[in-house]
């Protein structure tokens, strides 16, 4: 089961500790610290405490050794959950990898207290260079360093900044950009598989080609990001916009289960519904709990099998497939993961089909309008979509993935943090234009300090 692989897991060693534990402990920590930045969105990785469980790396050792300083600590979770908020100020003082800052110094500045590499960044001292912003942009937006006579030029501009603003809104125009930096920021998004994919031998199950330039239109020309989860039409291979139903067609030698789009417009939420997208996670299961995994991971950043984004619902799982989560171990990932995949459940898959793949089936199953995303109850996917797209999630999700690019990880300084966070806060603003999110990234010391 996709979630039970998490209760394997036993926190700080202890064999004794209930497997169900698991997924709050990580949640217990971002109670005591909220504003921490690693704990964006609401729960730590196992990893925090963790090299893999259940070897404890440096901060995590340090932890166990000072609850087991408690008597009444029986490793059971009440007493963990009870102890944790007085041992973590205990151990803030301590320096656990030895890096020269204390552990409260890196939680409060989003490093990592058991990485000696990982330190708080001297942000404030940074001082922002055109000249090295100039540079920057072309390697990573038009995929190389300007040119010596480009360069001399912009040293003598008078406006660097707009200079540097008509630079990238060129850069963002080439096919660098356009056809390969966006198409690496999709992978694993859309998860392309050549065995299975629109040349696919001897099975096709879609054609990802249709989620490549969905993406791609959706992110240039200064668009709505939110379209990425809302749009109602696809893009054919010519560049136009359409909203018809796209058939599937016969290829001689192969078994096509699927390589069109047959959703109506009413019906589709953008990247979500795409015939690829819905083939490859819904595959043969009743209860399409890799769908809304991904979608969440994908599109909203968060990782459920990391125990991210947890927001239990009472009386749940109901386990309508019978797949035993109910039980302790699996039960409280499963309050979260099974009712955000109601919404998936009508839609086929690979299996005993009514419909073509992808397509709507309202009598696939009875669970569709029991949904619930972030606690707010959805009656379709087209209401999860809407509820995810208007989530701050999406819109820190939008900025992570202009970080990953760009930097090529998630924000973990304080500085980093900050502008991070100034990104996301600001996408409304933008108009969710991934353009201008660029923009206003490029601006930053991140980006162009030095």
């Amino acid at each position: 089961m996709f979630i039970c692989r998490i209760v394997i897991l036993t926190l700080f060693g202890f064999a004794s500790l209930v497997a169900q534990a698991i997924p709050n402990n990580t949640v217990f920590f971002c109670q005591h610290y909220p504003e921490a930045p690693s704990c964006g969105v609401g729960s730590v990785a196992c990893q925090y405490c963790h090299v893999i469980a259940p070897t404890l790396n440096a901060y995590g050792a340090d932890l166990k050794q000072d609850l087991e300083q408690f008597e009444e600590y029986d490793k059971t979770v009440e007493s963990f959950s009870r102890l944790l908020p007085l041992s973590l100020p205990r151990i803030e003082d301590l320096d656990s990898d030895q890096d020269g800052f204390s552990n409260i110094m890196e939680i409060n500045a989003g490093s990592e207290p058991w990485n000696d590499v990982s330190k708080p960044d001297p942000g404030e001292d940074l001082v922002y260079d055109f000249d090295f912003a100039f540079r920057r942009v072309g390697t990573t937006y038009c995929g190389q360093s300007p040119s010596y006579e480009a360069r001399q030029s912009f040293v003598l501009k008078t406006d660097k900044k707009q200079e540097l603003s008509r630079y990238l809104a060129q850069c963002l125009q080439s096919s660098y950009w356009r056809d390969f930096a966006l198409q690496r920021l999709a992978d694993k998004r859309i998860r392309p598989n050549l065995a299975l994919g629109v040349d696919g031998d001897p099975f096709i199950i879609g054609d990802y080609n249709y989620d490549y330039r969905l993406f791609r239109h959706i992110l240039t020309e200064g668009r709505d990001a939110r379209l990425l989860l809302l749009a109602d039409f696809h893009v054919a291979e010519d560049g136009s916009v359409t909203r018809d139903i796209i058939p599937d067609y016969r290829i001689p030698q192969k078994f096509v289960l699927g390589n069109g789009q047959p959703l109506i417009p009413t019906r589709r939420a953008g990247m979500l519904t795409t015939q690829w997208f819905l083939s490859s996670n819904i595959m043969f299961a009743i209860m399409p709990r890799n769908a809304a995994s991904q979608a969440y991971r994908a599109y909203l950043g968060i990782d459920i099998a990391k125990s991210e984004g947890l927001f239990p619902i009472a009386n749940e799982p109901k386990d309508y497939d019978a797949a035993g989560v109910k039980s302790p171990a699996c039960a409280f990932c499963h309050s979260t993961l099974d009712p955000m995949s109601y919404a998936f459940s009508t839609f086929e898959g690979l299996g005993r089909r009514q419909g073509p793949v992808g397509s709507y089936n309202p009598n696939r199953t009875t669970w569709e309008g029991e949904g619930y995303l972030f606690n707010q109850p959805v009656n379709d996917l087209s209401d999860w979509a809407s509820v995810a797209a208007e989530s701050d999630f999406f819109k820190q999700n939008l900025a992570y993935m202009i970080f990953e690019q760009a930097i090529g990880r998630r924000p973990v300084t304080n500085l980093e943090q900050k502008v991070w966070q100034d990104l996301w806060q600001s996408a409304e603003n933008d108009g969710y234009s991934f353009d201008r999110m660029i923009d206003r990234f490029v601006s930053s010391k991140v980006f162009g300090g030095r």
